[in-house]
This record gives C-alpha cells, sequence and structure tokens, in this order.
C-alpha cells in the first residue's frame, strides 16, 4: 500500500482492567472517529488491544492489531503495558517505509486540519504540541492547556525510517526509537539526536479527564485548590460549534436535548 502522510499508534486497555468496557468502547471510538475526520484522507490508524473495542467505526484505514499482552496488576504495569502495545504497533509500521508516526491515547481528540498540515509541511523532523486543550465531556466550557506536551501522550509527531522500527517484540530497547511511548522525553530525545521537533503552532490535540477509566481520575469539577481554580477561571473557553466540527466533541446542546 501507499506510505501515509499521517500513522496513529492507538494502545488500548484491555477488558479485563476496565470498570466498563463499554465507556472504553465508546471513548475509543470517539478517538477513532475524530481521527477519520480529518480533511486529509492519506492516513492509517493501528489501533493495538488484548481485545477490540464494542462497535468501532469500520474503516480500510484502521487496522486491528491483537496479542495476548499480559494483564496489569499495578500502576507500573499499566505504563508496560502502552510501552509494549506501542511497541507493537511500530512493528506493524514496518512495510510502510519511511514517515510520520504519533501515538495516541483511546479517548483523545485530534483537529480536523492536522494532517493536512503534516502534508503541507512534510519534510520537517516532526512537531511537538505545546499548546492544546483539555476536554470533558458533557461540559459546555473547553480549556487551553499550555506545556500540552508535558501532560498528555496526544502531542507529538515524529518522522521515523525502518531502522528507527523493532523487528520483533523481543527487540532490545536500545535497537530501535523506543522513547514514541513517552511524550515527557520526545522532545528532549530527538533534540539529542539533532533531529529537534518543531513547535505545534495551533492548538491540534486535546485530552480528555473525568471519566472513570482515565489513568488521570481527576474531574474539573472537583478541582478545589486556588491555583486550580485560577486556572480554571482564566483558561475556560465556550464549547463552541466549531470546537466541535474541528474535533468532533460531543454537542453539548444535542446531548442536553437527550437528558431531557
Amino acid at each position: 500500500m501507499q506510505s501515509p502522510i499521517l500513522t496513529f499508534i492507538v494502545p488500548l486497555k484491555s477488558p479485563k482492567v476496565s470498570k466498563d468496557w463499554s465507556l472504553v468502547s465508546r471513548l475509543c471510538s470517539q478517538t477513532l472517529n475524530s481521527i477519520l475526520r480529518q480533511t486529509c484522507p492519506e492516513i492509517k490508524i493501528i489501533l493495538v488491544c488484548n481485545e477490540p473495542p464494542e462497535n468501532y467505526p469500520q474503516d480500510s484505514r484502521i487496522e486491528i492489531v491483537t496479542d495476548s499482552f499480559p494483564i496489569p496488576k499495578n500502576t507500573g504495569e499499566v505504563y508496560l503495558d502502552i510501552k509494549l502495545k506501542v511497541k507493537r504497533g511500530m512493528i506493524a509500521c514496518k512495510g510502510f517505509g519511511e514517515g510520520y508516526v504519533m501515538r495516541m491515547d483511546a479517548d483523545d481528540f485530534i483537529h480536523q486540519e492536522l494532517v493536512s498540515f503534516v502534508k503541507n509541511n512534510y519534510g520537517s523532523n516532526g512537531w511537538y504540541f505545546p499548546k492544546g486543550f483539555v476536554y470533558q465531556e458533557g461540559m459546555k466550557w473547553i480549556y487551553l492547556r499550555n506545556d500540552f506536551y508535558c501532560w498528555s501522550a496526544t502531542s507529538n509527531i515524529v518522522w521515523l525510517t525502518e531502522k528507527d522500527l523493532p523487528k520483533s517484540m523481543e527487540t532490545p530497547d536500545d535497537e530501535y526509537f523506543v522513547d514514541l511511548w513517552q511524550h515527557l522525553k520526545m522532545k528532549k530525545v530527538c533534540e539529542q539526536i539533532g533531529k529537534p521537533l518543531q513547535p505545534m503552532p495551533f492548538r491540534a490535540a486535546a485530552y480528555t479527564i473525568g471519566h472513570s477509566e482515565s489513568i488521570m481520575l481527576h474531574s474539573l469539577a472537583n478541582w478545589r485548590s486556588l491555583k486550580k481554580l485560577i486556572w480554571r477561571t482564566i483558561s475556560a473557553r465556550t464549547l463552541t460549534p466549531q470546537h466541535i466540527d474541528n474535533f468532533g466533541f460531543e454537542d453539548f446542546s444535542e446531548m442536553m436535548l437527550k437528558i431531557h
């Protein structure tokens, strides 16, 4: 197949560690739909999981990679699970040749012009996302987040070649671009290897909080410290039809009509 402009690797937790698998599946489907809404269709999505989510969107650009990943028993193993699934996704990238890859959480959203931007700026080493949004379903507000790449895994795009990809799950960490799964290290690592990432010039992603399946379990409603209350006040913006169209968020007005 022709190499995609941008390949997304989306690791998904196992239903055996989920409190609500239906919720996990719905959130994952929202994420997949957000990616599929790109105005530039030249994409590939590699969803890596123990079991596929329920009722996920059917599209030829989605590849479901299932494997018998160990079931995490603690927080450290949760992060190991993510690392292994990203590695498995990188193996699935082999054969595309060199190209841009983005690791994305299975409950986040991206701007529909993101891939078009990448295509129009082909040749860059990649990008990190200094700014983005915080989104909580059911709220009529969206929040600005600066230093976004320090908060969300959905925050880096990097150019990878075949030699950057692992040959198998047994490939040692020092023989492939292992840091793809670690958003806190990506910017620094790329600088160290002489391939610095450029700042993404617009708010191209949103991470989700406030649901029971998130590693970041906090809800905006519970952010009551003075510092957090100030941040909420300063950064809050009304969730507009343009936000909904750009990212594929739930339409708050339609959701309220469903409730009533």
